[in-house]
């Protein structure tokens, strides 16, 4: 044989070694999976080698995919868990993520896909038939999971040949990231895992709905740096020296008015509040109804005096109360003549950062830009 070819082909084989498999069949064990989970195991489950997971997640080592395929299969217990996949995560923080909740075979809200950003995911903003569909599990039975995405689109199939959802417009920008399983509460089995990295994907039929906006809704605010909610305990009103002094960031809202927040920040137990502020000039001295959403908690002030405080948790209002965003309360505006600032002082437990607004009419006022 040509030496050089021989050579040529050795080298060929030991960087095919040495580079990131383009697409593969990936076993679980310790060498392809980096584990942080409170329980994991490597055991046999209904006849397939597999990886047990409880309270934590696994991260394939050494991949970075943009577009492409991921399959797995998943076997749950049907206690009150959530089951998922983060894939295009540019960092652990930061990703697509799909999710089962085990707990809710065949209700509408059985799974979801929700973004996370700066670790906070957002399901009580994401909510219904775009974000989550009514799929029947087979619990202790293999299931198989199926994602397609491409540029700004995803196809995701549980158990079946259809896709359970399709979304056509992915939360976040698409870049490439890693791939990574995880678990909450009830555990769960994986196995045959699979990832494929290709362009070569029809997504481009999945329709994107248009979303109904309110009228007169809000479409920008100001957001300020994070503070701690104990700031405002008792603060009837604000002052504006001390508005002044925070910093400010512009954020758009999406969807059907609803603004994530946490797209410009994170979140902890002792820094979880910011305030969002409109600018509203009137003509006249006059009265305007706001309709709101917001989660988790809100306080709203006018011209620095406070004229709403509530609270939109998980189960905040009732046992069944989901805390999803929507404008589902409302309060009268006393505007003055010239320039009104609304801020809403807006706080964060879990499950998703927001706020929206509508105005209920228009005469007379702007909203200033």
């Amino acid at each position: 044989m040509n030496v050089y070819l021989a050579g040529g082909m050795a080298a060929a084989i030991l960087a095919s070694v040495a580079a990131p498999a383009i697409g593969a069949d990936v076993p679980f064990d310790a060498e392809r999976w980096e584990i942080n989970a409170e329980t994991h195991r490597f055991e046999e489950h209904n006849g397939v080698p597999s990886l047990y997971l409880e309270n934590g997640a696994a991260w394939l080592k050494g991949v970075d995919v943009e577009n492409g395929v991921i399959e797995f299969d998943i076997s749950i217990t049907g206690k009150r868990g959530f089951s998922g996949i983060r894939w295009r995560a540019v960092d652990r923080q930061n990703s697509e993520v799909f999710y089962i909740r085990q707990h809710l075979s065949g209700e509408p809200d059985a799974n979801q896909y929700t973004p996370a950003f700066n670790g906070l995911t957002g399901w009580q903003l994401y909510y219904g038939p775009r974000y989550a569909a009514p799929t029947q599990y087979r619990i202790g039975e293999w299931m198989r999971v199926r994602i397609e995405f491409k540029g700004g689109a995803a196809a995701i199939y549980v158990d079946g040949e259809e896709p359970a959802l399709e979304i056509a417009r992915l939360k976040r920008r698409p870049a490439s990231g890693e791939i990574g399983i995880y678990t909450r509460l009830a555990p769960a089995h994986f196995a045959n895992f699979s990832y494929r990295e290709t362009k070569r994907l029809d997504l481009d039929g999945i329709a994107a709905e248009p979303f109904e906006m309110a009228p007169h809704t809000i479409t920008s605010w100001q957001i300020s740096e994070p503070f701690g909610e104990g700031v405002l305990d008792g603060k009837m009103a604000l002052s504006e020296t001390e508005l002044a002094a925070l910093s400010w960031s512009s954020l758009g809202v999406e969807d059907a008015g609803v603004a994530n927040i946490a797209r410009l920040t994170g979140r902890t137990r002792d820094v979880n509040t910011v305030f969002a502020k409109a600018v509203l000039v009137s003509e006249t001295v006059q009265i305007k109804p706001l309709r709101f959403g917001y989660s988790d908690r809100a306080r709203i002030y006018l011209n620095g005096q406070l004229l709403f405080g509530g609270d939109s948790s998980f189960a905040a209002r009732d046992h069944k109360f989901l805390g999803t965003v929507g404008l589902f309360d409302a309060v009268s505006l006393p505007l003055k003549a010239g320039r009104n600032e609304l801020v809403i002082a807006v706080s964060e437990t879990f499950g998703g950062w927001g706020v929206m607004a509508a105005l209920g009419d228009m005469e007379g006022v702007e909203v200033a830009r």
